[in-house]
């Protein structure tokens, strides 16, 4: 049986760092943002409808094209959960 899609805008990013393999700090690196940043995203469920979980300011959409980027997705599917994750494919581990 298949999990549910993730419904807000932390699940999705939970969700995709998941899917490549990132920890929050390789985003962070990656999306040029500091990892409080991101951490607080992941745990900001109560602006983005979740009723739990940190309360911050939803992104701005620059930083919402960064994440998506950093994170192999379209901003849309990121920001929304509209059309497919795009997607993802985890990036190769050096042997």
């Amino acid at each position: 049986m298949r999990a549910p899609p993730p419904k807000t805008l932390p699940q999705r990013i939970r969700y995709a760092r998941g899917k490549r393999g990132l920890t929050q700090r390789d985003l962070a690196i990656s999306a040029g943002l500091s990892n409080a940043y991101v951490s607080k995203l992941e745990r900001a469920d109560a602006v983005f409808g979740a009723g739990f979980g940190e309360s911050i300011e939803a992104p701005k959409a620059a930083t919402l094209e960064r994440l998506a980027g950093a994170l192999g997705c379209s901003p849309a599917w990121l920001a929304f959960g509209l059309g497919r994750p795009c997607w993802i494919v985890k990036p190769a581990r050096a042997a």
